[in-house]
């Protein structure tokens, strides 16, 4: 490929990685590992869209779809440069996957509890067993 392409014969130009993030991951872990891949950018990036449209009144919604889009961002910005394979942007997706997932949780939290009427029973608190109420 490389001659066909025109790339001079150096280790330099022929040990670089190539210029596509998919292709990458294609090429090291198979297509098992691509569609993993695909997987590990497209949830989080669903999620936040999903939680911020159902929460379009909450503050929080606001953060949620801009850390969606700047993963979608990155998405595509992968089909040109193969940089998400590093351990530093690959920490900071970690980050951003674990804020979006917090925020759409504490937005579904705050949305049940707005929604429970007020002389119900919390059933989140762990029930007191018999030996602590005597």
């Amino acid at each position: 490929y490389s001659d066909r392409a025109g790339v001079v014969w150096n280790s330099g130009s022929r040990g670089a990685n190539v210029h596509n993030t998919y292709l990458l991951v294609w090429a090291e872990t198979g297509f098992l590992g691509l569609a993993v891949f695909f997987a590990l950018m497209l949830i989080p990036i669903v999620i936040a869209l999903r939680g911020a449209w159902r929460n379009r009144k909450d503050p929080r919604s606001d953060l949620t779809l801009g850390l969606g889009i700047g993963l979608a961002i990155v998405s595509v910005h992968s089909l040109y440069e193969w940089v998400f394979v590093n351990y530093s942007v690959q920490v900071m997706f970690a980050i951003d996957a674990g804020i979006i997932t917090g925020l759409v949780r504490q937005m579904a939290v705050a949305k049940l509890n707005r929604r429970k009427p007020r002389g119900s029973v919390d059933t989140s608190k762990e029930m007191v067993t018999a030996h602590e109420t005597v």
